[in-house]
Protein backbone atom coordinates (compact mmCIF):
# COMPACT_ATOMS: atom_id res chain seq x y z
CA UNK A 1 0.00 0.00 0.00
CA UNK A 2 1.37 3.33 -0.95
CA UNK A 3 0.05 6.84 0.28
CA UNK A 4 1.17 10.53 1.01
CA UNK A 5 2.55 11.15 3.94
CA UNK A 6 2.65 13.66 6.65
CA UNK A 7 4.89 13.79 9.59
CA UNK A 8 4.31 16.75 12.01
CA UNK A 9 2.21 17.13 15.34
CA UNK A 10 -0.83 18.13 13.64
CA UNK A 11 -1.19 17.40 9.91
CA UNK A 12 -2.15 13.67 8.47
CA UNK A 13 -2.07 10.89 10.46
CA UNK A 14 -0.25 12.77 13.57
CA UNK A 15 1.86 9.73 13.99
CA UNK A 16 5.41 10.28 15.46
CA UNK A 17 7.23 7.55 12.84
CA UNK A 18 7.14 5.45 9.94
CA UNK A 19 6.20 2.74 11.61
CA UNK A 20 3.32 4.39 13.64
CA UNK A 21 2.39 6.30 10.34
CA UNK A 22 1.94 2.48 8.81
CA UNK A 23 0.27 1.19 11.71
CA UNK A 24 -2.73 4.23 11.51
CA UNK A 25 -3.32 2.53 8.35
CA UNK A 26 -3.04 -1.70 8.91
CA UNK A 27 -2.46 -3.52 11.77
CA UNK A 28 1.24 -4.01 10.80
CA UNK A 29 4.33 -2.91 11.83
CA UNK A 30 7.45 -2.09 9.72
CA UNK A 31 8.57 -0.52 6.84
CA UNK A 32 6.78 2.34 5.45
CA UNK A 33 6.43 3.17 1.88
CA UNK A 34 5.32 6.54 0.51
CA UNK A 35 4.90 8.39 -2.78
CA UNK A 36 5.42 11.87 -0.84
CA UNK A 37 7.27 12.15 2.46
CA UNK A 38 6.63 15.69 3.86
CA UNK A 39 8.38 16.69 6.55
CA UNK A 40 7.60 19.85 8.70
CA UNK A 41 10.05 21.41 11.38
CA UNK A 42 13.11 19.87 12.68
CA UNK A 43 13.18 16.10 11.98
CA UNK A 44 15.68 13.43 13.35
CA UNK A 45 16.40 10.63 10.83
CA UNK A 46 17.98 7.59 13.50
CA UNK A 47 19.39 4.92 11.44
CA UNK A 48 20.34 4.26 7.58
CA UNK A 49 18.02 5.92 5.44
CA UNK A 50 17.63 5.14 1.53
CA UNK A 51 16.45 7.19 -1.33
CA UNK A 52 16.33 5.41 -4.46
CA UNK A 53 15.47 8.40 -6.76
CA UNK A 54 16.47 12.16 -6.32
CA UNK A 55 16.96 13.43 -2.83
CA UNK A 56 15.69 17.40 -3.38
CA UNK A 57 16.74 20.24 -0.16
CA UNK A 58 15.44 23.61 -0.96
CA UNK A 59 17.45 25.13 1.96
CA UNK A 60 20.86 24.57 3.46
CA UNK A 61 21.62 20.99 4.18
CA UNK A 62 23.99 20.41 7.41
CA UNK A 63 25.84 17.45 8.15
CA UNK A 64 27.11 17.29 11.38
CA UNK A 65 29.38 13.68 10.43
CA UNK A 66 31.43 12.63 7.58
CA UNK A 67 29.26 12.55 4.20
CA UNK A 68 30.60 10.20 1.50
CA UNK A 69 29.62 10.51 -1.91
CA UNK A 70 29.36 7.66 -4.46
CA UNK A 71 29.11 9.99 -7.78
CA UNK A 72 28.01 13.97 -7.52
CA UNK A 73 28.03 16.37 -9.92
CA UNK A 74 27.72 19.63 -9.00
CA UNK A 75 27.18 23.35 -10.63
CA UNK A 76 28.77 25.44 -8.11
CA UNK A 77 30.68 23.30 -5.27
CA UNK A 78 32.35 26.18 -2.46
CA UNK A 79 34.13 23.89 -0.25
CA UNK A 80 35.53 25.62 3.13
CA UNK A 81 38.58 23.81 5.03
CA UNK A 82 39.95 20.64 4.01
CA UNK A 83 38.60 18.18 1.54
CA UNK A 84 39.77 15.06 0.12
CA UNK A 85 38.77 13.57 -3.41
CA UNK A 86 40.27 9.85 -4.35
CA UNK A 87 39.51 11.56 -8.06
CA UNK A 88 37.91 14.29 -9.23
CA UNK A 89 36.99 15.06 -12.84
CA UNK A 90 36.99 19.07 -13.30
CA UNK A 91 35.59 20.87 -16.82
CA UNK A 92 35.90 24.89 -16.96
CA UNK A 93 38.06 27.35 -14.98
CA UNK A 94 38.97 26.16 -11.50
CA UNK A 95 40.71 28.09 -8.95
CA UNK A 96 42.57 26.30 -5.68
CA UNK A 97 43.32 28.56 -2.82
CA UNK A 98 46.38 26.54 -1.72
CA UNK A 99 46.65 22.61 -1.50
CA UNK A 100 49.06 20.21 -0.15
CA UNK A 101 49.89 16.88 -2.05
CA UNK A 102 50.38 13.31 -1.02
CA UNK A 103 53.59 12.07 0.09
CA UNK A 104 54.30 8.41 -0.18
CA UNK A 105 57.87 7.57 1.64
CA UNK A 106 59.50 4.44 0.26
CA UNK A 107 61.92 3.79 2.51
CA UNK A 108 65.30 2.42 1.95
CA UNK A 109 65.51 0.68 -0.94
CA UNK A 110 67.58 -2.62 -1.14
CA UNK A 111 69.85 -3.54 -3.74
CA UNK A 112 68.50 -4.72 -6.79
CA UNK A 113 64.93 -4.23 -5.61
CA UNK A 114 61.84 -3.27 -7.82
CA UNK A 115 59.15 -0.51 -6.16
CA UNK A 116 56.02 0.95 -7.32
CA UNK A 117 55.12 4.41 -7.21
CA UNK A 118 51.32 4.09 -7.00
CA UNK A 119 50.15 7.35 -8.56
CA UNK A 120 46.59 7.03 -7.14
CA UNK A 121 48.11 7.65 -3.45
CA UNK A 122 50.22 10.01 -4.10
CA UNK A 123 52.11 12.60 -5.86
CA UNK A 124 55.51 12.23 -4.29
CA UNK A 125 57.63 9.81 -3.57
CA UNK A 126 61.05 9.96 -1.48
CA UNK A 127 63.23 7.02 -0.84
CA UNK A 128 66.88 6.11 0.51
CA UNK A 129 69.33 4.02 -1.90
CA UNK A 130 72.95 3.44 -0.16
CA UNK A 131 76.48 3.49 -1.49
CA UNK A 132 76.51 1.69 -4.95
CA UNK A 133 73.12 0.15 -5.18
CA UNK A 134 70.94 -0.05 -8.26
CA UNK A 135 67.27 -0.39 -7.79
CA UNK A 136 63.84 -0.02 -10.19
CA UNK A 137 61.08 2.02 -10.21
CA UNK A 138 57.58 1.28 -11.74
CA UNK A 139 54.88 3.80 -12.01
CA UNK A 140 51.45 1.95 -11.29
CA UNK A 141 47.73 2.60 -11.34
CA UNK A 142 47.73 5.66 -13.74
CA UNK A 143 44.62 6.36 -15.44
CA UNK A 144 43.98 5.91 -19.08
CA UNK A 145 43.17 8.70 -20.93
CA UNK A 146 44.48 10.95 -17.92
CA UNK A 147 47.58 12.55 -17.46
CA UNK A 148 49.50 11.60 -14.25
CA UNK A 149 52.65 12.95 -12.88
CA UNK A 150 54.81 12.74 -10.00
CA UNK A 151 58.27 13.84 -8.17
CA UNK A 152 60.77 11.11 -6.94
CA UNK A 153 63.27 12.93 -4.11
CA UNK A 154 66.05 10.30 -3.31
CA UNK A 155 68.32 10.65 -0.92
CA UNK A 156 71.49 8.83 -1.34
CA UNK A 157 74.06 7.81 1.53
CA UNK A 158 77.63 6.54 1.35
CA UNK A 159 79.79 7.35 -1.87
CA UNK A 160 79.81 5.61 -5.32
CA UNK A 161 77.86 4.60 -8.70
CA UNK A 162 74.53 4.56 -8.14
CA UNK A 163 71.76 3.26 -10.68
CA UNK A 164 68.04 4.08 -11.20
CA UNK A 165 65.75 2.67 -13.60
CA UNK A 166 62.25 3.66 -14.41
CA UNK A 167 60.07 0.96 -16.04
CA UNK A 168 58.81 2.11 -19.31
CA UNK A 169 61.17 4.79 -19.16
CA UNK A 170 61.99 7.34 -21.59
CA UNK A 171 64.59 9.59 -20.48
CA UNK A 172 65.29 13.41 -21.38
CA UNK A 173 67.88 12.85 -23.82
CA UNK A 174 67.98 9.07 -24.21
CA UNK A 175 69.45 8.11 -20.98
CA UNK A 176 69.73 8.59 -17.18
CA UNK A 177 71.73 11.78 -15.64
CA UNK A 178 74.56 10.83 -13.63
CA UNK A 179 73.27 10.67 -10.32
CA UNK A 180 75.36 12.17 -7.15
CA UNK A 181 78.40 10.20 -6.22
CA UNK A 182 78.49 11.27 -2.42
CA UNK A 183 76.00 11.80 0.15
CA UNK A 184 73.39 13.89 -1.44
CA UNK A 185 69.55 14.43 -2.67
CA UNK A 186 68.39 13.78 -5.90
CA UNK A 187 64.95 15.02 -7.56
CA UNK A 188 64.07 13.83 -10.69
CA UNK A 189 60.20 14.13 -12.44
CA UNK A 190 57.82 11.91 -14.07
CA UNK A 191 53.86 11.99 -16.07
CA UNK A 192 52.22 9.38 -18.22
CA UNK A 193 49.69 10.41 -20.84
CA UNK A 194 48.80 6.96 -21.69
CA UNK A 195 48.60 4.64 -18.61
CA UNK A 196 52.41 3.60 -18.21
CA UNK A 197 53.31 3.05 -21.57
CA UNK A 198 55.36 5.63 -21.97
CA UNK A 199 56.62 7.05 -18.76
CA UNK A 200 58.64 10.75 -19.28
CA UNK A 201 61.42 11.36 -16.97
CA UNK A 202 62.88 14.65 -16.53
CA UNK A 203 66.26 15.25 -13.66
CA UNK A 204 65.12 18.18 -12.04
CA UNK A 205 68.01 18.46 -9.98
CA UNK A 206 71.04 16.76 -8.42
CA UNK A 207 73.47 16.99 -5.36
CA UNK A 208 70.92 18.97 -3.66
CA UNK A 209 72.98 19.06 0.41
Amino acid sequence: MRWHSYLDDTVGTGADTVEDMQGADSAEYGIGVSTDLYVAGVSTVVGVSTFQNDLYVGGDLYVADDIVYDEQTSRNLDVTGIATFAQTNTSGLSTFSGYAESVNALGTLSNGSTHDLKVDEASVFTCTINATDSVTLRVINAVAGKMCSGLVIVTFTGSGTRSIGVTTGRWQGGSAPTWSTSAATDVFSFFTPDNCSNVYVNAVGVGFA
